[in-house]
């Protein structure tokens, strides 16, 4: 059967968090395989661990999500990546890749000619003063969640690897306003630079709407939801999941 390439102006993908058993990388490989765009921007949070040979340690569909993305550069896509604060090692990788473009924000414009900001947005984090906590120490509650989840989703049927943890961290993201308060921060910074929208990454909360006249766009992650923001030939965006089964993929 030969595949039916799908083309969009350009894909926005994030919180691949690629070398960690939560990384649903055969799905995103399977993605990759099948769309293909003008831009690829790859928006933070794309892999936890960097092994001492690279991406060579990793299970094989990780390292062939990267290995895809290079053969993509080559061939004449616009790869942007903008780390994370999950990539660490990634980012010296990557600025060495002489076919993709590093910075740590980008100003894309749309084909409508909307001016959008893309970064990961981290460092919304530090505006919270009333969760400040949850930047100091969401990384280790996120792990002991994740050990916990692990442990269940082991006992329990019909559970994904990581899905579990996943869904509790949203829940409790949620409920302590910390996703809205994110929301609106971005929304404000892309007001204040006179810019038509953003786009993110890092909440793993997928998001593809017009707030207060401002664009919001958040990737999602492949974690959970495995989505991704994708840009039409007309400049309108829409957020994609990508489906579990290959054959059930439009």
């Amino acid at each position: 059967m030969v595949r039916t390439t799908i083309r969009f102006r350009s894909i926005f993908l994030s919180d691949t968090h690629l070398g960690s058993h939560r990384a649903h990388a055969d799905r995103l490989l399977h993605f990759l395989e099948r769309c293909d765009s003008d831009y690829l921007y790859l928006v933070g949070d794309i892999a936890d661990r960097w092994g001492p040979r690279g991406s060579s340690d990793w299970p094989d569909a990780h390292a062939e999500v990267l290995a895809l993305v290079q053969q993509k550069a080559r061939y004449g896509t616009r790869v942007h990546y903008l780390p994370g604060n999950h990539d660490r090692e990634l980012h010296r990788w990557m600025t060495r890749e002489a076919l993709v473009h590093v910075s740590s924000e980008h100003e894309h414009t749309s084909a409508d000619g909307r001016k959008l900001l893309v970064l990961h947005g981290d460092h919304f984090d530090t505006v919270f003063s009333r969760v400040v906590w949850l930047s100091k120490l969401g990384d280790s509650f996120g792990n002991l969640i994740d050990i916990a989840s692990a442990f269940f989703e082991r006992i329990l049927p019909r559970q994904e690897p990581g899905g579990l943890g996943t869904r509790i961290k949203q829940i409790c993201k949620r409920a302590l306003g910390y996703t809205g308060r994110f929301e609106r921060s971005a929304v404000r910074s892309a007001r204040m630079r006179k810019l038509d929208g953003i786009i993110c990454g890092h909440i793993h909360d997928p998001a593809c709407r017009v707030v207060d006249g401002v664009f919001y766009g958040n990737n999602g992650d492949w974690v959970q939801s495995c989505t991704a923001l994708v840009e039409h030939a007309d400049g309108t965006f829409e957020l994609l999941e990508w489906p579990l089964e290959e054959n059930s993929a439009a």
